[in-house]
């Protein structure tokens, strides 16, 4: 027969997940945070960053933003690593589930008592911990929308530092200050393609600046053509052969073991999805693209022209009544 009673103290909870999270819950330290390693460039973003979370007072807020692939995350890590705060938590916050599952990670982190609550009270506790101390860091990755962190930040109550990466680079007005981050500096992309070619010994470098040059010194391209290079043992000459006569497969490729959801055509992909509101900016961007890689008139593509009618018309045919 089956004890009732045995099975209710079998899932019930200790006293303590009733409680708050305790004052003192992050006196060790707490952090999900690893620094990126190797990490090249990018002085003035991270002085620009350092000089954004220096002064005390209300929570502060800054987004990142810039291009898929640019390393807006990579900054973020390195940045948030060396930080000194009691709290450095890293939230993935491409929507509000995202944002809710982060925050009641972190409910668990400081206070391991709370694992048997639901997930939303995890996420409260969360919350009103972070409204009650100063001492910590959030960094919120990749969101799409500011409106997905809008409980957030009404929720810590104007206390601790958040920084935000995201594409978007408006609609912040009312959230955060942005600092645009760009392409990396071409002995910047030349240095971490170089790193990550010869990380297990010396390798055949030549051509290794016109493979950075040809993505535009893109930080993703530039990491995934070195990670590519030094696993298959393909020099650079080779493999910006390969780029010119397969480029669809290759910047889809990644190396064996690597994260596949990271590679430029992936990510361009996504930008891509994006714009399926907004057909007008797609086209656009397809206009563009029969560009030459080089700086040209922001008015150049204007007029774009009259959409084509249908069916088409010849030119000496006249309108029907």
């Amino acid at each position: 027969m089956v004890n009732p009673v045995a099975i209710r103290a079998e899932f019930a909870l200790p006293p303590e997940a009733y409680a708050p999270i305790p004052d003192d819950a992050a006196r060790a330290g707490v952090s999900n945070i690893r620094r990126i390693v190797p990490f090249v460039g990018r002085a003035g973003e991270l002085g620009a960053l350092k000089a954004a979370f220096a002064g005390a007072g209300e929570v502060v807020v800054h987004a990142v933003h810039g291009l898929g692939g640019v390393g807006k995350s990579a900054l973020a890590a390195h940045w948030a690593a060396t930080r000194d705060e009691q709290v450095r938590w890293w939230i993935t916050a491409e929507d509000p589930t995202k944002v809710d599952a982060g925050l009641s990670a972190l409910a668990r982190a400081l206070h391991p008592g709370l694992v048997g609550l639901p997930a939303e009270l995890q996420t409260q506790r969360a919350l009103a911990w972070l409204a009650g101390h100063d001492d910590w860091l959030l960094v919120l990755d990749n969101v799409e929308d500011p409106a997905h962190i809008d409980l957030l930040l009404d929720g810590v109550g104007g206390r601790g530092r958040v920084l935000v990466t995201t594409r978007r680079a408006t609609g912040w007005h009312r959230h955060a200050t942005t600092i645009r981050l760009g392409v990396l500096e071409s002995a910047d992309a030349l240095d971490l393609f170089t790193r990550i070619l010869t990380h297990q010994g010396p390798r055949e470098v030549e051509g290794a600046a016109a493979v950075c040059a040809e993505p535009g010194h893109l930080a993703l391209a530039v990491e995934q053509a070195a990670a590519y290079c030094a696993q298959t043992g393909t020099a650079p000459r080779a493999y910006l052969d390969m780029l010119d006569r397969w480029p669809a497969a290759m910047f889809a490729a990644a190396a064996t073991n690597g994260d596949s959801r990271r590679t430029v055509a992936r990510i361009w992909n996504l930008t891509l999805d994006r714009l399926a509101d907004t057909p007008f900016a797609g086209e656009l961007l397809r206009i563009l693209a029969w560009y030459a890689p080089r700086p040209h008139p922001p008015h150049s593509p204007r007029p774009l022209g009259a959409p084509p009618t249908w069916p088409p018309r010849s030119a000496d045919s006249s309108p029907t009544a």
